[in-house]
């Protein structure tokens, strides 16, 4: 676990407003779906995370408009900036998830069933349990860049470059906006047993949907029977859970603000050099505009 400082992060600085900027990857129809070859597992499960995005970025983005509308001029003034780097997530991830499609057609009944499952989960519990959702889906979040971040030399050797700064980009905007959620949660005043329960519905989420995601990738790339394939899966898995799973666990404590934790600074700095523009124009369209879930084929 990384340390944390004794006190929380200020308000004002917790609250800071936080970029919209519009990438434009340079990926097309022609890049390879396995976009890591010296470690197709990465590629296939990251292939099946980035399925989720355009159905759970809209969710938690509908929820922090839901609740700034309720909170009015208490609401934290990062919840606005907030959204929009989640519509630009969905977008982005929208159109890397056309490529693979294209090349798994299989992946466009897992993505129908991924739909299903956030659209459920927005269903249920009102608007308390869907803060805590997105609370608990960014402390998750959270927790996958850190634990990349101490893994990117093995992880991105030989990666495609645009690909892998889609992931990189995505990653360095969770660990920029890791408390946003957390200050909306803590503004609504909800009950802190909803985060609990809500945590470990974004934790299952995002562990059996990835496993569905990947296993047709997997399949295709003759990954799931090889030893060498599970060898990986494990290590990483293993590494994973005993790193990180602590950290998710603190951050359910009542005294706990994201804050604490350290940040890996790899990301800021990747993001200070990436050249990515900010399009004001772009920014007030997404303001305006209603999330949406259309499928992949669309």
């Amino acid at each position: 676990m990384h340390p944390a400082p004794t006190s929380t992060e200020p308000r004002s600085c917790r609250q800071r407003r936080l970029p919209h900027r519009v990438p434009d990857f340079a990926f097309d129809t022609e890049t390879p779906p396995i976009w890591t070859p010296l470690h197709p597992e990465l590629a296939c499960i990251a292939n099946a995370v980035s399925l989720m995005m355009p159905h759970v970025e809209p969710l938690i983005v509908r929820t922090v408009r839901a609740a700034t509308r309720e909170l009015g001029d208490e609401a934290p003034n990062s919840s606005s900036a907030y959204a929009l780097q989640e519509l630009e997530h969905q977008r982005q991830h929208r159109r890397w998830n056309r490529v693979v499609t294209a090349h798994y057609p299989s992946l466009r009944r897992v993505d129908r069933l991924i739909r299903w499952w956030y659209r459920m989960i927005g269903r249920r519990g009102g608007l308390g349990a869907q803060v805590a959702f997105a609370a608990g889906s960014e402390s998750v979040a959270y927790a996958v860049a850190r634990w990349v971040e101490r893994h990117a030399d093995e992880l991105f050797a030989q990666a495609d470059p645009a690909v892998a700064a889609l992931f990189v980009w995505h990653l360095a905007e969770e660990v920029e906006h890791k408390s946003a959620a957390h200050d909306l949660f803590v503004a609504t005043g909800w009950r802190r047993t909803q985060l609990w329960f809500a945590t470990f519905a974004a934790v299952v989420s995002l562990a059996g949907l990835t496993v569905i995601g990947a296993t047709p990738m997997l399949l295709r790339t003759r990954r799931l029977l090889s030893p060498a394939g599970w060898w990986t899966l494990a290590r990483w898995s293993l590494s994973f859970a005993f790193s990180e799973l602590p950290n998710i666990a603190a951050s359910l404590r009542r005294d706990h603000h994201p804050g604490q934790f350290v940040d890996p600074g790899w990301y800021a700095t990747w993001l200070a050099t990436s050249g990515f523009a900010q399009d004001p124009v772009r920014s007030a369209q997404l303001e305006r505009e209603a999330p949406g879930t259309a499928d992949l084929a669309g």
